[in-house]
């Protein structure tokens, strides 16, 4: 039995080769596939708050937005943009922080100093590492003359790895996670 082993071996060497080099070739293709797509920019987003106030001509839109990061590999968000109108007229949020509500909570209301923390909007870029997610309050500007559609919010993330569109539905009651 093992002398028909060692025959068959050595009469066919270069038919093993070859099948043992296509074997690693698929194996690697495999891996490679695998790799990439376990890398690929794979963000969800979910809006959980829309907040609008006018002043004078222009319009300031809060939206509380949950970002998570589902791939192996760290996104570095570096802008938003809402995009409005049959056009998809696009508005970039705004890049530093700024100043969008405040939270008032005493631990203990007869007792305790009451606390006021300020809360500011996001910091771009925002890094998420892998399997991260975060809440950010985003703040765009627009002029007052433009409307918001009621049901669905369109934005453009712009991240290190490629660009991703989504289409997001305008929650019923805002939850108001921080008073915004």
């Amino acid at each position: 039995m093992l002398s028909t082993i060692v025959k068959f071996v050595t009469e066919n060497k270069s038919l093993l080769t070859t099948v043992i080099a296509i074997a690693g070739f698929v194996l690697s293709l495999f891996q490679f596939i695998h790799s990439l797509w376990n890398k690929r920019t794979n963000i969800s987003v979910s809006l959980e708050t829309l907040c609008t106030l006018n002043v004078e001509n222009e319009q300031s839109i809060k939206l509380g937005l949950i970002l998570q990061n589902n791939s192996s590999s760290a996104i570095i968000i570096t802008r938003i943009s809402l995009l409005l109108g049959h056009c998809r007229t696009s508005y970039p949020c705004v890049l530093t922080h700024r100043w969008v509500a405040e939270r008032y909570h005493p631990k203990y209301n007869e007792t305790d100093i009451p606390i006021t923390e300020r809360i500011f909007s996001a910091d771009f870029p925002i890094s998420l590492q892998p399997s991260q997610g975060i809440f950010e309050i985003v703040l765009f500007d627009i002029p007052a003359n433009v409307k918001l559609s009621n049901d669905f919010i369109t934005l453009k993330i712009i991240t290190n790895k490629r660009n991703k569109i989504c289409v997001l539905q305008v929650p019923k009651e805002s939850k108001d996670l921080l008073s915004i």
